[in-house]
């Protein structure tokens, strides 16, 4: 498994397919910036449990599509930083 690089296309294209909301869309363009859950609390006065929860919902919009297409989204796998960003 490859890790995901987020390129401004890729991103593009997953928030076309996922039909990601406005919020979607900014976690994870915080989250590539390289945001921490809590910093991404703080930044859009939410709970580090609510931006958890949309990052969980994100993933799993992720994997249903990226089998649609693979060219610009590898099956995503964990990275040491993003577990780190996960629990921080």
């Amino acid at each position: 498994m490859a890790k995901v690089i987020w390129t401004r296309k890729a991103l593009d294209k997953f928030t076309e397919l996922a039909m990601l909301t406005d919020l979607e869309v900014q976690i994870i363009e915080t989250r590539v910036k390289g945001m921490t859950i809590s910093q991404q609390a703080i930044h859009f006065g939410m709970s580090e449990s609510s931006v958890s929860r949309v990052i969980k919902n994100i993933k799993k919009k992720y994997d249903m599509v990226q089998p649609h297409c693979p060219e610009l989204l590898p099956p995503r796998r964990n990275s040491k930083q993003e577990e780190y960003m996960d629990t921080h």
